[in-house]
């Protein structure tokens, strides 16, 4: 049995998928090493019903392209945001992992287009939460590329203006980020 009730308007819902898993992390910073110890695992909805444990699980993971804020601390954590992305394609796949925001700019040039703004969250890197690319002048709502909700980036996560500027605005550098 799938169906759910909503908590807002009390209809049922069909959850499609739940996925969660509680993971130790561990990093050293010299000589730099990082090790993730899975300690549990729990699925629920209709992907653990089909789950191959290969090429139909990585699909399903593709579909749900999500970026979910949450504000709290550990097991007391509250989703205040969740924005549609669009993470890297196949060829140049998003990293994943833990890793946390490290600075911020107000866009990227690429001549006749740009992107922005950016939170970048893997060093000094090109991984980066960012808008849909768009033509200049900036916040002219004008598309080079405007697509999202599949894998289609060069590895960063696109957004949607609002979420982007949201996340921007109100998450300070240093904040976690978990990609998987």
């Amino acid at each position: 049995n799938y169906l759910d009730t909503s908590e807002f308007n009390g209809k049922p819902i069909l959850t499609l998928s739940v996925r969660e898993t509680l993971s130790d992390y561990y990093y050293r910073k010299h000589p730099k090493t990082e090790k993730t110890i899975t300690k549990a695992k729990r699925q629920q909805g209709v992907d653990k019903a089909l789950d191959d444990g290969g090429s139909l699980t990585a699909n399903f993971e593709e579909i749900f392209q999500r970026v979910n804020i949450f504000e709290g601390s550990q097991g007391n954590w509250k989703l205040i945001r969740e924005c549609l992305c669009g993470s890297g394609k196949p060829s140049t796949p998003t990293i994943k992992g833990v890793f946390t925001t490290s600075y911020k700019q107000s866009s990227w040039n690429y001549g006749s287009y740009y992107c922005g703004p950016i939170v970048r969250f893997y060093g000094s890197s090109g991984y980066a939460f960012h808008s849909r690319l768009e033509y200049w002048p900036m916040n002219s709502d004008r598309y080079y590329d405007a697509r999202i909700g599949f894998p289609i980036s060069h590895g960063c996560l696109r957004m949607y203006n609002d979420d982007i500027w949201f996340m921007y605005n109100n998450i300070p550098n240093g904040t976690t980020v978990v990609v998987h």
